[in-house]
């Protein structure tokens, strides 16, 4: 350990980087196969370290900062409960590595912590990450985010006993973090939430009481009864319970008894008469009105009565009238109507004449005018076949004066 000082000591460059990384390693080696953590002085070389390793956590170079995360693993692993004096000298710099934009420093250093937490147990953390999260002055989304994370695993690890003991810091917590602005961390705090739930329900059935309506929605609590209620149900004797059973009962057998009736007798069926149609269909919503009476089946005309049937003929006008009247169309069409047989037939009245058909058809002109067109020229074929044109002009050429 002290030729690892020594080493240290040369600071940080391309030549020794490779050698940290190599004494980190060996460090590890000898916690996890030699019980190195077991000698007295283990944890005075670690304080003397402090600084060589928090440089290597944050160094820029991906495979040293590994080794120095993977060697924290392995010691907290080893020490188990005797690693929170260690983990209060790396522990504020893996909180901060939890900003860096780097995605695999920060998905390094977050399982770090929760590998720490598990191993160490370490219940004197709850404190620290609810003042942090309640506190509400750090900026960053993703260390927000990572504390309520560790949160919920020193919840879940942790005894009853010991994480009881700050339940009024865990619930306030809940209360100020349930809306945050950042999506991450209300789904960090609601998950960490459910965790409190599941391990002390009664707890969190008295916490939800108190909770608003808006904090409610964002924690998704379920509408359930008050504790008050539940209590209230569930002191009530079951001789009482047992004679309101008693009573339905009854009530059902005599309600069951009156409902009974004598059979009615059945009406025979009215017969019907053979030309006769009745209408029996169903009512629905967008039935037409059933017709309660008896409709006649319709007679159709025979085809002979339609065949002799014959068109009648105007008369004709008196030849006594003078030109003037019997030009006239009214009284051709007086005429017609007064010539017009009554008859009961009412497939007569369709083959009626009408005045329109009296009056003789115009023929239609077949010429029609182009208007707004002017007249063409014919193109002349000479004998030799091709079209007589107009000769084109020679342009004329202007003389340069001299």
């Amino acid at each position: 350990m002290r030729r690892i000082q020594q080493l240290f000591k040369k600071g940080e460059s391309e030549d020794t980087w490779e050698a940290f990384t190599l004494a980190l390693k060996n460090i590890s080696l000898w916690t996890e196969k030699d019980n190195a953590n077991q000698y007295e002085g283990f944890v005075d070389h670690f304080k003397l370290l402090q600084q060589s390793i928090i440089k290597s956590l944050t160094s820029e170079r991906t495979r040293l900062s590994g080794t120095a995360t993977d060697l924290l693993k392995t010691v907290s692993k080893a020490m188990q409960h005797d690693y929170e004096p260690i983990h209060d000298l790396f522990g504020a710099t893996l909180i901060r590595m939890f900003a860096r934009t780097n995605k695999v420093m920060y998905t390094r250093a977050l399982e770090c912590y929760k590998t720490i937490i598990q191993h160490a147990k370490l219940p004197k953390l709850i404190p620290k990450l609810c003042n942090a999260l309640k506190a509400k002055t750090e900026p960053s989304k993703s260390v927000r985010e990572c504390l309520a994370t560790c949160l919920d695993q020193l919840i879940h690890v942790n005894e009853a006993v010991d994480v009881l003991v700050y339940a009024t810091a865990i619930e306030a917590v809940f209360k100020v973090n349930a809306m945050d602005s950042a999506p991450q961390v209300r789904l960090a705090v609601r998950n960490c939430y459910k965790t409190y739930c599941t391990r002390f329900p009664e707890n969190a059935s008295r916490f939800e009481d108190q909770l608003p309506q808006d904090i409610k929605k964002y924690l998704n609590v379920t509408t359930k009864p008050s504790l008050s209620k539940r209590l209230s149900s569930s002191s009530i004797p079951k001789a009482i319970t047992t004679t309101k059973s008693t009573t339905t009962k009854s009530a059902t057998t005599t309600k069951s008894a009156t409902a009974i009736k004598p059979a009615t007798a059945i009406k025979p069926a009215t017969a019907t008469k053979p030309n006769a149609r009745t209408v029996s269909r169903p009512k629905t919503r967008y039935s037409a009105p059933v017709i309660s009476k008896q409709l006649p089946h319709p007679q159709r005309p025979s085809a002979s009565a339609s065949l002799t049937h014959k068109k009648p003929v105007a008369k004709p006008v008196s030849s006594n009238k003078p030109a003037s009247v019997s030009s006239n169309k009214p009284a051709l069409v007086s005429a017609s109507v007064s010539s017009r047989p009554l008859t009961s037939d009412p497939f007569a009245l369709l083959m009626r004449p009408t005045a329109s058909s009296a009056q003789k058809t115009r023929p239609v002109k077949k010429g029609f005018i182009l208007q707004g067109m002017e007249p063409f020229r014919p193109i002349k074929r000479s004998s030799d076949g091709l079209e007589n044109k107009r000769p084109t002009k020679k342009p004329t050429i202007e003389r340069a004066s001299q």
